[in-house]
Protein backbone atom coordinates (compact mmCIF):
# COMPACT_ATOMS: atom_id res chain seq x y z
CA UNK A 1 0.00 0.00 0.00
CA UNK A 2 2.92 2.24 0.72
CA UNK A 3 4.35 1.66 -2.39
CA UNK A 4 1.02 2.45 -4.71
CA UNK A 5 1.12 5.46 -2.67
CA UNK A 6 4.49 6.49 -3.93
CA UNK A 7 4.09 5.84 -7.17
CA UNK A 8 1.20 7.85 -7.26
CA UNK A 9 3.13 10.57 -5.27
CA UNK A 10 5.72 10.54 -7.84
CA UNK A 11 3.64 10.10 -10.80
CA UNK A 12 2.21 13.95 -9.68
CA UNK A 13 5.48 15.51 -9.48
CA UNK A 14 6.83 14.53 -12.26
CA UNK A 15 3.62 15.82 -14.16
CA UNK A 16 3.49 19.05 -12.39
CA UNK A 17 6.19 20.87 -14.71
CA UNK A 18 4.32 19.84 -18.03
CA UNK A 19 1.28 21.79 -17.33
CA UNK A 20 2.80 24.36 -15.41
CA UNK A 21 3.81 25.67 -18.98
CA UNK A 22 0.42 25.29 -20.13
CA UNK A 23 -1.21 27.05 -17.45
CA UNK A 24 1.75 29.94 -16.67
CA UNK A 25 0.73 31.63 -19.52
CA UNK A 26 -1.86 35.20 -19.76
CA UNK A 27 -5.05 34.71 -21.51
CA UNK A 28 -5.48 35.31 -25.01
CA UNK A 29 -2.10 34.56 -25.56
CA UNK A 30 -1.18 32.11 -28.12
CA UNK A 31 2.19 32.62 -28.96
CA UNK A 32 4.00 29.84 -30.78
CA UNK A 33 8.24 29.42 -30.51
CA UNK A 34 9.50 28.42 -34.26
CA UNK A 35 13.16 26.67 -33.94
CA UNK A 36 15.27 29.41 -35.67
CA UNK A 37 16.21 26.87 -38.56
CA UNK A 38 12.49 26.21 -39.62
CA UNK A 39 12.15 28.05 -42.89
CA UNK A 40 8.67 31.12 -42.49
CA UNK A 41 5.44 29.81 -43.52
CA UNK A 42 3.91 31.55 -46.41
CA UNK A 43 0.33 31.40 -47.58
CA UNK A 44 -0.26 30.04 -50.97
CA UNK A 45 -3.31 30.73 -53.07
CA UNK A 46 -4.74 27.65 -54.81
CA UNK A 47 -6.64 27.80 -57.78
CA UNK A 48 -9.27 25.91 -59.15
CA UNK A 49 -8.88 24.71 -62.92
CA UNK A 50 -12.35 22.97 -64.07
CA UNK A 51 -12.38 22.13 -67.84
CA UNK A 52 -15.66 21.87 -69.32
CA UNK A 53 -15.98 19.80 -72.91
CA UNK A 54 -19.47 20.93 -73.98
CA UNK A 55 -21.67 17.62 -76.03
CA UNK A 56 -23.30 19.09 -78.59
CA UNK A 57 -22.80 16.57 -81.07
CA UNK A 58 -26.22 14.39 -80.34
CA UNK A 59 -24.47 10.70 -82.16
CA UNK A 60 -22.42 11.81 -78.33
CA UNK A 61 -25.70 11.75 -76.65
CA UNK A 62 -26.77 8.40 -74.26
CA UNK A 63 -29.00 6.17 -76.07
CA UNK A 64 -31.07 3.02 -75.21
CA UNK A 65 -32.27 0.39 -77.78
CA UNK A 66 -35.93 0.11 -78.36
CA UNK A 67 -36.28 -3.33 -77.49
CA UNK A 68 -33.37 -5.91 -75.65
CA UNK A 69 -34.18 -9.49 -75.06
CA UNK A 70 -33.47 -11.28 -72.04
CA UNK A 71 -33.73 -15.18 -72.39
CA UNK A 72 -33.15 -16.49 -68.36
CA UNK A 73 -34.10 -20.15 -69.57
CA UNK A 74 -32.22 -23.02 -70.01
CA UNK A 75 -33.26 -23.43 -73.55
CA UNK A 76 -33.61 -21.12 -76.73
CA UNK A 77 -36.63 -18.98 -76.92
CA UNK A 78 -38.63 -17.78 -79.35
CA UNK A 79 -39.84 -14.30 -79.28
CA UNK A 80 -42.09 -12.46 -80.96
CA UNK A 81 -42.02 -8.39 -81.30
CA UNK A 82 -44.95 -5.81 -83.13
CA UNK A 83 -45.86 -2.18 -83.45
CA UNK A 84 -49.23 -1.21 -84.60
CA UNK A 85 -51.34 1.40 -84.90
CA UNK A 86 -54.73 1.67 -83.63
CA UNK A 87 -56.13 0.66 -87.12
CA UNK A 88 -54.03 -2.25 -87.42
CA UNK A 89 -51.56 -1.21 -89.63
CA UNK A 90 -48.26 -2.69 -89.06
CA UNK A 91 -45.13 -0.60 -88.46
CA UNK A 92 -42.81 -3.36 -86.91
CA UNK A 93 -42.72 -7.09 -86.78
CA UNK A 94 -39.88 -9.25 -85.49
CA UNK A 95 -39.29 -12.93 -84.68
CA UNK A 96 -35.98 -13.55 -82.26
CA UNK A 97 -34.32 -16.61 -81.68
CA UNK A 98 -32.89 -15.43 -77.78
CA UNK A 99 -30.08 -18.57 -76.77
CA UNK A 100 -30.62 -19.81 -73.93
CA UNK A 101 -29.05 -17.14 -71.01
CA UNK A 102 -27.96 -15.25 -73.33
CA UNK A 103 -29.32 -11.06 -74.70
CA UNK A 104 -30.37 -9.97 -77.78
CA UNK A 105 -30.95 -6.20 -78.97
CA UNK A 106 -32.82 -4.54 -81.59
CA UNK A 107 -30.62 -2.53 -83.49
CA UNK A 108 -32.91 -0.64 -85.34
CA UNK A 109 -34.99 2.39 -84.44
CA UNK A 110 -38.83 0.97 -84.21
CA UNK A 111 -40.42 3.84 -82.93
CA UNK A 112 -39.37 5.54 -85.72
CA UNK A 113 -41.46 7.01 -88.35
CA UNK A 114 -44.89 7.03 -86.41
CA UNK A 115 -47.58 9.78 -86.75
CA UNK A 116 -48.04 11.11 -83.14
CA UNK A 117 -51.70 11.96 -83.61
CA UNK A 118 -52.10 7.74 -83.53
CA UNK A 119 -52.38 5.63 -80.67
CA UNK A 120 -50.00 2.76 -81.10
CA UNK A 121 -49.36 -0.77 -79.44
CA UNK A 122 -46.47 -2.97 -78.65
CA UNK A 123 -47.00 -6.55 -78.50
CA UNK A 124 -44.88 -9.07 -77.38
CA UNK A 125 -45.67 -13.20 -78.22
CA UNK A 126 -43.63 -16.22 -76.29
CA UNK A 127 -45.20 -19.26 -77.14
CA UNK A 128 -48.81 -18.86 -76.87
CA UNK A 129 -49.14 -16.15 -74.45
CA UNK A 130 -49.07 -12.37 -75.63
CA UNK A 131 -48.97 -8.90 -73.85
CA UNK A 132 -49.91 -5.43 -74.88
CA UNK A 133 -48.56 -2.19 -73.96
CA UNK A 134 -50.06 1.16 -75.43
CA UNK A 135 -46.74 3.22 -76.47
CA UNK A 136 -46.39 6.60 -74.83
CA UNK A 137 -45.46 9.81 -77.05
CA UNK A 138 -41.60 9.93 -75.08
CA UNK A 139 -40.88 6.65 -76.59
CA UNK A 140 -40.74 7.81 -80.28
CA UNK A 141 -37.90 10.81 -79.10
CA UNK A 142 -34.65 10.13 -81.13
CA UNK A 143 -32.41 9.77 -79.77
CA UNK A 144 -34.20 7.43 -76.67
CA UNK A 145 -34.19 7.67 -73.42
CA UNK A 146 -36.62 4.87 -73.09
CA UNK A 147 -36.80 1.50 -74.33
CA UNK A 148 -38.58 -2.06 -73.28
CA UNK A 149 -36.70 -4.63 -71.87
CA UNK A 150 -38.51 -8.39 -72.51
CA UNK A 151 -37.14 -11.00 -69.84
CA UNK A 152 -38.68 -14.95 -70.64
CA UNK A 153 -38.00 -17.21 -67.22
CA UNK A 154 -39.66 -20.53 -66.63
CA UNK A 155 -43.18 -20.66 -67.34
CA UNK A 156 -43.53 -16.86 -67.79
CA UNK A 157 -42.19 -13.48 -69.36
CA UNK A 158 -42.05 -9.87 -68.46
CA UNK A 159 -42.03 -6.62 -70.54
CA UNK A 160 -40.83 -3.83 -68.28
CA UNK A 161 -40.13 -0.29 -69.76
CA UNK A 162 -36.69 1.24 -68.96
CA UNK A 163 -35.41 4.76 -68.91
CA UNK A 164 -31.69 5.60 -69.55
CA UNK A 165 -31.33 8.75 -66.69
CA UNK A 166 -28.77 11.55 -68.68
CA UNK A 167 -25.72 12.24 -67.30
CA UNK A 168 -24.16 15.73 -66.95
CA UNK A 169 -23.22 15.97 -70.99
CA UNK A 170 -27.12 15.75 -71.39
CA UNK A 171 -27.86 17.89 -74.37
CA UNK A 172 -31.64 18.63 -74.18
CA UNK A 173 -31.36 20.10 -77.90
CA UNK A 174 -30.65 16.27 -78.95
CA UNK A 175 -34.09 15.01 -77.56
CA UNK A 176 -37.15 16.81 -79.23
Amino acid sequence: MVRRRAVLYATLLASLPLGAGCTSEPRGSSAIERPSDSPARTNTEETETRTEYPTQNCTEQPILNDIELVNDRSNATQVTVELRDSEGSQLFRNRYTVPAGERVSEAERIFEGTDRSKTYVFAVTVGRETEQREVRDAFFVRPSLLGYVIEVRDGEFVVKNVHFDPSESYNPNCYG
